[in-house]
């Protein structure tokens, strides 16, 4: 400080001992609060202008993890809010409480909206330097997976048969792909499979110790929130039979390696229980007849699981060793305890290891279809070929209608709803003059001429039956053709 400072200083105490002790005193006191609150004022001025930014620093430290959150975060001094338009995601409240459990936050506002997307479905397998890819994604999350894959497979063929869908919603394991795969290479084979918050992980490692390292490795990769499924296994010994069977929305594989011609047939006879081999590209089989294979598993007990099977999404029936590893989604825990009963009555609950899990599908299936005299219109949505199947031929069988104009799609991540086998308890009493019925959400809706009140009643209580839990719309007209 200069020398002119201090001689002020100087000069005012010099003047308060010139003045009489009160008025002294009473200086004193004043100028000793004017100090402070200017004090005050500094320090309320710098936590003004530094503590939001200090609070918005922890904040998006914490939702680190949460990334898809950090463009909706917005700070105003203690406050913190969430707004915007999100995917429907399963943790965002812990997201919250994390939040506001931040020292210095005073509120935390909740006024994200969640929009449920239709799930985006993925799949991979790579082995003997291929990579084959399918589901459906959206284009931005196509391209992704694309570069992900070149990444971390530079050598190998990449094969895409992924279908772009920018309906389809955002898996939350996305994001880290390629830093998943990078860890996964190692694999003398891979599989991975994505759907909505899930991953799941098989394969085949040289070693168990090589199959632990990349298990404890992976949830690095792993944001909060995704459900990862680790399903790799060592080499099964080689005169083992062996079997892998796929099956989903998008078509059917299986691979076997059995010990006779007649094993085999039975496998493929089996198939045609759980998918449609008049669809071009819906099947892929690779039986392989091998005498000196050992018989882990009867082909007769396989081929009469499928039809159960056809219930499961995105089912997978993998051999290992002296085991059947089975794993899929089912819609409901009756549909697991079906299933399971099942695996039981064919005995094969010793050698299947049960890994299915109940995610119901978030889109039920629809359908739409007009008859007349000659010609039957069928469209909708259905989750696999195989309902697909059933209903033209319920249709083609109980009508004996050979028109059949058909335009239905098979899509992921739609419900196996009890309706679709109950095509039975509406064909008998479907009257033959022009009729139509529209099957969406939950409603039911059916148009047309019958001939009597008797013929009315009869169809409304068939629709009654078949679809309990839905609200009926009646365009049924009485004597009119």
């Amino acid at each position: 400080m200069s020398d002119t400072f201090w001689h002020k200083i100087k000069a005012g105490y010099q003047r308060l001992e010139t003045m009489p002790p009160k008025v002294a005193m009473q200086r004193s006191i004043y100028w000793g609060v004017m100090t402070i609150a200017s004090l005050l004022i500094l320090f309320a001025s710098y936590y003004i202008q530094h503590i939001p930014g200090d609070i918005e620093s922890r904040a998006r430290e914490a939702l680190t993890r949460a990334s898809w959150l950090q463009p909706h975060l917005f700070v105003d001094g203690r406050n913190l809010a969430l707004r915007g338009n999100i995917e429907s995601v399963t943790d965002l409240e812990d997201q919250v409480v994390r939040l506001q459990q931040l020292p210095g936050v005073r509120t935390v506002r909740n006024e994200i909206e969640q929009e449920i997307k239709p799930s985006a479905v993925f799949q991979l397998s790579h082995s003997n330097g291929r990579v084959d890819l399918g589901g459906k994604l959206s284009g931005e999350d196509l391209d992704q997976v694309i570069r992900s894959v070149r990444n971390a497979f530079p050598a190998a063929g990449i094969r895409d048969r992924i279908q772009i869908d920018d309906r389809v919603g955002r898996p939350l394991w996305m994001g880290k792909l390629e830093q998943t795969l990078t860890i996964l290479k190692p694999l003398e084979s891979l599989g991975l499979y994505g759907w909505r918050d899930a991953l799941l992980v098989d394969g085949v490692a040289e070693s168990a110790t090589l199959a632990k390292r990349i298990e404890y490795s992976l949830p690095v990769s792993m944001r909060s929130g995704v459900e990862l499924n680790y399903q790799v296994r060592t080499r099964p010994a080689e005169n083992a039979a062996s079997l892998f069977l796929i099956s989903g929305w998008n078509g059917t594989a299986l691979r076997a390696r059995v010990e006779s011609e007649q094993a085999g047939q039975t496998l493929l006879k089996g198939l045609a229980l759980l998918a449609d081999p008049g669809v071009e590209d819906s099947i892929s089989t690779n039986v392989i007849v091998d005498p000196d294979r050992q018989q882990v598993f009867s082909a007769e007990d396989i081929a009469t699981l499928m039809p159960a099977l056809a219930r499961v999404h995105d089912v997978r029936l993998d051999s290992s060793a002296e085991k059947l590893i089975l794993w899929g989604r089912v819609d409901s825990s009756q549909l697991l305890g079906d299933i399971v009963s099942q695996i039981k009555n064919t005995g094969l609950d010793e050698i299947v290891d049960n890994r299915l899990v109940i995610d119901s599908a978030a889109r039920q299936p629809e359908i739409s279809l007009f008859r007349d005299s000659d010609r039957l219109i069928i469209s909708g949505r259905l989750p696999n070929q195989r309902s697909r199947v059933e209903l033209l031929e319920a249709m083609g069988e109980k009508l004996g209608i050979q028109n059949i104009e058909d335009f239905i799609n098979i899509e992921p991540n739609i419900a196996f709803s009890p309706w679709l086998d109950h095509w039975s308890m509406l064909l008998p009493v479907m009257p033959p003059s022009a009729f139509g019925l529209t099957v969406s959400g939950n409603g039911v809706m059916v148009t047309g001429p019958v001939s009597s009140d008797a013929e009315k009643n009869d169809v409304l209580r068939a629709l009654n039956a078949m679809f309990p839990d839905m609200q009926s719309e009646d365009w049924l007209t009485v004597g009119t053709q």
